[in-house]
């Protein structure tokens, strides 16, 4: 357990910020299967945190403890911020809307998550009292968004008006119906809900729009392969020394640091996080999602393979093998069971596994896929979620695979967000977007409103989802493909769907 110590630190996490990080330092026992056999007898650090649909569990792959003396939970800035003020175990290394509030509450607002330079919707917003204080990070509160700031590219291909700016007088963006001057750089405000800092040892691109990923020189040599002839985890991997330029970056961003972390600080932050995984452990129904042949859970996810280009649909996996659509494995072993409650539920559990896996859908009109592999952004390619979700149990994209669906569409945004009107000079083309993605990075009209997928594991824990938090719910994640594609899923297929996805 971790000692009151963390508690009399700088970090000055809130009351109840400080009771999850002494909980996530309590060693496990495991998980018993049917037939009372012990499922994993090595000692796992981290512990459960319920969620409505059971609980999830923050472990460690190497299955040593919680390092609390660790850089992450240390305030190595000017305002008090740590990583883990964005990095909560209870919500699956991330933040949600109700733990954010509980802090809130619980300091009054004084807790360094609420802070004016990302935390508000505007540096300048007004937070004197607790009434400007809620107005002023009203989006950090209910959907756990953070403001993130970046300067258009001088070179881009695309022009820029503002069209609805509800945040104009906390001095972000510009006023409304401001057109940027064709080459001016200026700072647009977009909110974006902090990614997960566990799972990162599956990922590919570092944040939503990849703006600090790199793409490996040459495929996997042989010296770098296990006997099986798949990549072995390697130390200087791409995603690590990434994660350690990152680590440098938000703390020199988020935390407001003076000076650049050392280097043996971003290599303990960015192997910290590498060496985490989260997953629902615990289904209400169900209990243990590990039972019965099933490999659910987190204890799997510690030894789950993979490589950069694993299971890659747009034909990037290094050794030259085949797409597989059933990238989701961990419940097959419950398909078809029936008779009692606990039954039921384990086959609804795989038939969304397998609607996962296998049901059709007609991908048109999504940047990053269709202009991709096919020459052309309004053709029709037909898929699966995997064609997207392709790492095996993991359900991210393991090629930097930065895409965009239309969760960027203003309809989405629950009327909360800016609007920008992004016109390509090639084509005149105009487009809408609460977030231009990708291309304020790159200046590029061709990767507008692109994103990475995350992982997909943990869901339970931390919804609202989406870079934007534009759905409340696994529900309205559903309804919007299903409405975005056309997909027509069945009554049934959503209830098994929903159930499936709870799990993970």
């Amino acid at each position: 357990m971790i000692t009151n110590r963390l508690n009399r630190t700088a970090i000055n996490l809130g009351a109840l910020a400080a009771l999850q990080i002494a909980s996530l330092a309590v060693t496990g026992c495991g998980e018993m299967q049917d037939g009372d056999a012990i499922a994993d007898e090595s000692a796992l650090a981290g512990d459960s945190f319920t969620n409505a649909n059971g609980a999830a569990r923050v472990v460690t792959v190497n299955g040593a403890a919680i390092d609390e003396t660790n850089p992450f939970f240390q305030s190595l800035g000017t305002n008090g911020r740590a990583c883990v003020n964005c990095h909560q175990p209870s919500a699956a290394m991330t933040i949600t809307p109700p733990q954010v509030q509980a802090v809130f509450n619980a300091t009054n607002g004084t807790d360094p998550l609420f802070r004016l330079n990302d935390g508000s919707n505007g540096p300048t917003a007004a937070a004197g009292t607790l009434a400007e204080k809620r107005a002023a990070y009203s989006l950090l509160l209910s959907k756990g968004l953070i403001r993130v700031g970046l300067n258009l590219p001088a070179n881009r291909d695309f022009d820029v008006k503002m069209v609805l700016n509800p945040y104009a007088s906390m001095g972000a963006n510009l006023p409304q119906n401001t057109t940027v001057a064709a080459t001016a750089t200026p700072e647009l405000s977009f909110y974006r809900r902090p990614l997960l800092s566990a799972n990162t040892r599956f990922i590919a691109a570092v944040m939503w729009d990849g703006r600090e990923a790199t793409v490996p020189a040459v495929p996997a040599n042989p010296k770098d392969v296990d006997g099986s002839g798949i990549q072995a985890f390697q130390a200087d991997a791409p995603v690590r020394l990434n994660m350690k330029v990152q680590s440098n970056d938000a703390t020199r961003g988020h935390a407001q640091g003076a000076v650049d972390l050392t280097d043996a600080q971003r290599t303990a932050i960015a192997d910290f996080q590498m060496n985490l995984v989260v997953a629902q452990e615990r289904d209400n129904i169900v209990g243990a999602l590990n039972l019965a042949g099933a490999t659910g859970g987190p204890q799997a996810l510690r030894g789950q393979q993979t490589f950069f280009g694993i299971n890659d649909s747009h034909g990037g996996n290094p050794f030259g093998t085949a797409f597989n659509k059933s990238a989701m494995t961990m419940f097959a072993a419950w398909a078809g069971l029936s008779g009692g409650t606990v039954n039921d539920r384990r086959a609804s559990i795989a038939r969304g596994e397998a609607v996962f896996n296998t049901k059709t859908i007609h991908i048109s009109g999504v940047r990053g896929v269709n202009d991709a592999l096919q020459g052309n952004v309004n053709a029709t390619l037909d898929g699966t979620c995997t064609t997207c979700h392709s790492h095996p149990n993991v359900g991210n994209h393991t090629d930097i695979l930065p895409l965009d669906v239309g969760i960027s569409n203003p309809a989405e945004g629950d009327n909360v967000l800016p609007v920008f009107r992004v016109t390509c000079r090639a084509t005149g083309v105009q487009e809408e977007v609460t977030d231009l993605g990708r291309a304020a990075i790159t200046g590029k009209c061709a990767d507008l409103a692109k994103m990475k997928g995350p992982t997909l594991r943990g869901l339970s824990a931390r919804a609202p989802y989406f870079h934007n938090g534009a759905a409340d719910s696994i529900d309205e994640v559903i309804s919007f493909y299903d409405r975005r594609f056309h997909i027509g899923f069945t009554v049934q297929e959503v209830a098994d769907l929903k159930a499936f996805l709870q799990t993970l």
